[in-house]
């Protein structure tokens, strides 16, 4: 198995796991209760004032579920590509004329166009060479 674009793979994952885990780390759990009593209210407020941000990561089906989609969408960044021994028509011919008809400079920019059709030819290998979402080709 190869890996078209693992950096950015790496660099997403790198990125939005720690600030899903941080999102669930600092979550403010409180519990709705019923207070028979205003005395008891002095208690809630105080215990506002005193509740730390950093708290023991409990397990949930969610975050379990949001990491599972966050590595999926680094897995699929990073392109994976499957080389199982078939190939297809793993050869590509490219011709270019040289005769004295493409010595003419007609085409656009005053080169000939044989210059012209080296370039087009040296484009279309580099598209054939490149390849990925990433790779800017």
């Amino acid at each position: 198995m190869t890996w078209l674009t693992p950096l950015t793979g790496i660099i997403l994952a790198a990125v939005t796991l720690p600030l899903l885990l941080a999102l669930y780390i600092l979550k403010l759990r409180r519990r709705r209760r019923a207070a028979p009593s205003t005395l008891l209210w002095t208690r809630a407020v105080e215990d506002l004032r005193a509740n730390a941000p950093f708290q023991r990561l409990r397990p949930s089906w969610l975050l379990l579920l949001q990491l599972l989609v966050l590595v999926l969408v680094a897995l699929a960044v990073m392109q994976p590509r499957m080389d199982l021994g078939a190939t297809r028509g793993g050869r590509v011919v490219i011709l270019v004329d040289n005769s004295a008809s493409m010595n003419t400079t007609d085409a656009p920019g005053g080169r000939t166009r044989l210059e012209q059709a080296k370039r087009q030819a040296k484009e279309r290998i580099s598209k054939l060479m490149s390849g990925g979402l990433f790779s800017g080709a």
